[in-house]
């Protein structure tokens, strides 16, 4: 069961920002500043039935490794004073690389625990921007239950890294994965808004009257925010490894036979000089409809590992059965027209590649 932890803690966690800071390396002087640091409350809003005692925090984790640590703490869930914001500073200004162990509590996530702000709380972005101002070289590994709103804090941050609420084994797996010994292989399951007033928020939203495009953005009687961008900060999909792949080579196949599916094909190359593991995404828009269709839907996705400089042929298949729905009548079935494809890692930077007539 330890083992399974660590793995499903290490397959979960997400990597949204990477300029080169990560992965740690070995003899590195490194400052681990926060109250998630040394923090245990790892298990999240069903820590009841776990042993929080028992948990292996961040700080635990990264004494095992080869690294130059210093280890800051926060009593977790308590208001950052100014004098423990001054003492990071001081920490972070000697430190090759800052990780910064930000977050919710178990209290904050969960059943009956809404809020009406989603930035951190506590004075924690006040850390954030206190501790750039003496070392721009900042990880932040935020420990949270929910989308949050990191606008302020992303321009601050090298590298950001969520990893939920990661278990009994959580310390153990960020450590892995901080240290490139496992890679970043999850993708996020809803996107992080840019700011409240966006949310409901979904990257399978129904187009709106006047939708804002490239050409019509600098007119006024369009839907958009006058105040902040329309899309999310961190779309629905995002995610990313320690490895940099590309896409190639698009097509589709119409089939050859009657009933046969279509074929999506496309070339990805691993550009990274490690090993990466990727999620390919595949979405749909259906350009004819009878109802009101979602402007993008993931249609199908599929998790692939290249090794460094890999070059490899990967192919989707559908038929007009996938593209079926529920019509006025209660009918399932798709109608007769065109369906827009795209091809991406992410919903929101998926490109369109072309269409399919069913």
């Amino acid at each position: 069961m330890v083992s399974l932890s660590r793995e499903a803690a290490k397959k979960t966690t997400v990597l949204l920002k990477n300029q080169a800071l990560l992965p740690l390396q070995k003899k590195q002087k490194v400052a681990l500043i926060g109250p998630k640091a040394a923090s245990k409350d790892l298990l999240g809003a069903w820590s009841w039935i776990g042993k929080p005692e028992a948990a292996v925090s961040l700080a635990e984790g990264l004494s095992q490794k080869e690294i130059d640590l210093t280890v800051l703490s926060y009593p977790d869930g308590e208001m950052l004073t100014s004098t423990f914001i001054d003492e990071a500073c001081k920490v972070a200004k000697e430190a090759e690389v800052v990780l910064l162990a930000l977050g919710e509590t178990s209290e904050e996530a969960g059943e009956a625990a809404s809020l009406t702000k989603l930035s951190l709380s506590r004075k924690q972005e006040a850390l954030i921007e206190a501790v750039s101002q003496v070392n721009p070289r900042i990880a932040t590994i935020l420990f949270c239950g929910r989308p949050l709103v990191l606008t302020a804090i992303e321009p601050l941050c090298q590298a950001i890294m969520i990893a939920w609420f990661p278990g009994s084994e959580g310390g153990n797996a960020l450590a892995d994965l901080l240290m490139g010994e496992s890679e970043p292989q999850g993708r996020l399951a809803m996107s992080f808004p840019r700011a409240e007033g966006q949310l409901p928020m979904t990257y399978a939203q129904l187009s709106t009257g006047r939708p804002l495009t490239e050409e019509n953005s600098d007119q006024k009687y369009i839907s958009r925010y006058m105040d902040e961008k329309n899309e999310p900060l961190f779309s629905f999909g995002s995610g990313m490894g320690y490895g940099r792949c590309t896409i190639t080579h698009t097509q589709i196949i119409n089939p050859q036979e009657k009933d046969a599916p279509f074929e999506i094909s496309c070339t990805l190359k691993n550009k990274g000089d490690v090993p990466h593991t990727t999620t390919l995404q595949l979405y749909s828009r259906d350009d004819v409809t009878e109802v009101a269709r979602p402007m993008r839907e993931l249609k199908q996705w599929q998790k692939i590992h290249l090794a460094a400089a890999e070059e490899r042929q990967h192919s989707f298949y559908v038929t007009p059965e996938d593209f079926a729905y529920v019509h006025s009548d209660f009918s399932t079935k798709s109608d007769p027209g065109t369906i827009s494809l795209y091809l991406g890692f992410a919903a929101a930077s998926a490109k369109l590649i072309g269409t399919l007539t069913i």
